[in-house]
C-alpha cells in the first residue's frame, strides 16, 4: 500500500517499449493467480459459513416448532383432563342432586301423612295458672306450638 492507495497487481510490472516493441516485466501475472486463488478461497469459506449459518437457523426452526407442537399437546391434554374432572364432578353433583330430591320428597310425604292422620291437637291444661307464665306452657313448650282445629270443641 502507498499512501492511501492499495497495491494493485499492475503495479507490479512495468511495460518497456524498444524501437521494434514493446516488452512487460513484472509480477503482474502471479499476482493475479494469487488474488484468484484466495477470492477462490474466500468465496469457498464465505459459502460454507453461510450453508452452517443456514443448517443452524433451520434446526433452531425446527427445534422451536416442536416445543411449540409438544406445549400446545400438553395444553390441549391438561384441558381435556380438566373438561372431564370437571363433567365428572357435575354428574356427581346432579347424583347427589337427585338423591336429596329424593329425601325431601320422602319428608315430605311423611309429613303429609302424619298431618292426614291428625285430626286436632289440644293444648294441655295449664292447671290453675295464670295465662302466659311458665306454668302455662306444657312440657316446657309455649302455647304457641300448639295449634288447634276448629273442628275440635275446646
Amino acid at each position: 500500500m502507498v499512501g492511501r492507495r492499495l497495491l494493485k497487481c499492475s503495479d507490479l510490472s512495468t511495460e518497456i517499449c524498444i524501437g521494434f516493441g514493446c516488452a512487460t516485466i513484472g509480477f503482474e501475472g502471479g499476482c493475479n493467480e494469487i488474488v484468484n486463488a484466495f477470492k477462490v478461497t474466500w468465496d469457498a469459506a464465505k459459502t460454507a459459513a453461510v450453508d452452517v449459518a443456514d443448517a443452524a437457523k433451520e434446526a433452531a426452526v425446527d427445534a422451536a416448532n416442536a416445543a411449540k407442537e409438544a406445549a400446545v399437546n400438553a395444553a390441549n391434554a391438561a384441558k381435556e383432563a380438566a373438561v372431564n374432572a370437571a363433567n365428572a364432578a357435575k354428574a356427581v353433583a346432579i347424583a347427589a342432586k337427585e338423591e336429596a330430591e329424593k329425601a325431601l320428597d320422602a319428608v315430605t310425604g311423611w309429613f303429609e301423612e302424619l298431618g292426614e292422620d291428625i285430626q286436632c291437637a289440644r293444648p294441655p291444661p295449664t292447671q290453675g295458672a295464670r295465662r302466659g307464665s311458665m306454668a302455662s306452657r306444657a312440657n316446657g313448650l309455649p302455647r304457641a306450638l300448639w295449634y288447634p282445629c276448629t273442628a275440635c270443641a275446646m
